[in-house]
């Protein structure tokens, strides 16, 4: 995922997402990725691998996701997956 504020036409909102994505992986450069955006964004596409976090996807289960609750309260339980960005892979935010 790329930072908003690297991209303009976001707008300035504490209730804005921090990052934007996912976009696909075209080529590694040492450290900077160069990603598959679309022409409307007017950016250029490589960004240093600093600038950016791994796409984490939830986990596939058989098992029921949903938050449960108890006399009022309200649980979920975490979801946790760490895939390291890599060419083909898609980047996102959480």
């Amino acid at each position: 995922n790329l930072p908003t504020h690297a991209v303009s036409g976001f707008g300035a909102s504490k209730l804005a997402p921090c990052f934007i994505g996912p976009f696909t992986v075209a080529e590694r450069h040492g450290s900077a990725y160069t990603f598959e955006l679309p022409s409307d964004m007017r950016l250029h596409p490589t960004f240093y691998v600093g600038r950016l976090k791994p796409c984490v996807q939830p986990e596939s289960s058989s098992r029921d996701d949903s938050p449960t609750t108890t006399r009022g309260a309200t649980s979920a339980s975490p979801q946790a997956s760490s895939p390291s960005p890599g060419e083909g892979e898609l980047v996102q935010t959480p």
